[in-house]
């Protein structure tokens, strides 16, 4: 790795550096099923998942394979994930399914209409935004024992479908779909 650590937290993104003599591309095996071919010595990668890694990285010639080299690392920590979902009810009402990897001991919900309350003590949240409206949802994960620290943003859309009329004139029976 470009940091010469082996272990990284889940929020991190490694670097990774290889140098081969008269190598033109290199292939790596990122350890996580993603595969990247670089004509270039250095490649980056953001992991989705925790737990051991074996980064394999074999540079090339014109299409021929040289040595391969090997280099173990560690994603620990934690992966920054949850769903959203509402219902139609209540339009504006949304739950927080909160799906982060990693042996989670603090987290941080906050909303953007309301930015100053922060809400850690309940895992899966529910939240009610203002009727009409483009929100953010935000959750933040800190461990305390490994320092790691992830945080995630999505984007919340509350409306109420209305049909509209667009100069064109409804039949009093019928309904135009």
């Amino acid at each position: 790795t470009v940091s010469n650590r082996t272990t990284f937290c889940g929020s991190e993104t490694v670097q990774f550096y290889g140098k081969a003599t008269n190598a033109n591309s290199y292939t790596w095996d990122l350890g996580d099923a993603t595969n990247a071919t670089v004509p270039d010595t250095l490649v980056s990668h953001k992991y989705r998942t925790l737990g051991n890694k074996r980064v394999i990285v074999t540079p090339y010639f014109n299409g021929c394979a040289g040595l391969k080299d090997t280099v173990d690392i560690i994603i620990e920590g934690f992966i920054a994930d949850y769903a959203i979902s509402n219902t139609c009810s209540a339009k504006n009402t949304f739950t927080f399914t909160n799906l982060s990897l990693g042996n989670i001991n603090h987290f941080e919900w906050t909303f953007s209409d309301m930015p100053s309350v922060i809400d850690s003590t309940n895992f899966n949240k529910t939240h009610t935004f203002p009727v009409t409206g483009t929100f953010s949802s935000y959750l933040l994960l800190i461990d305390n024992i490994t320092g790691c620290r992830d945080s995630l943003t999505k984007s919340v859309f509350t409306a109420i479908p209305v049909f509209s009329r667009s100069g064109t004139p409804v039949c009093k029976d019928s309904l135009i779909v």
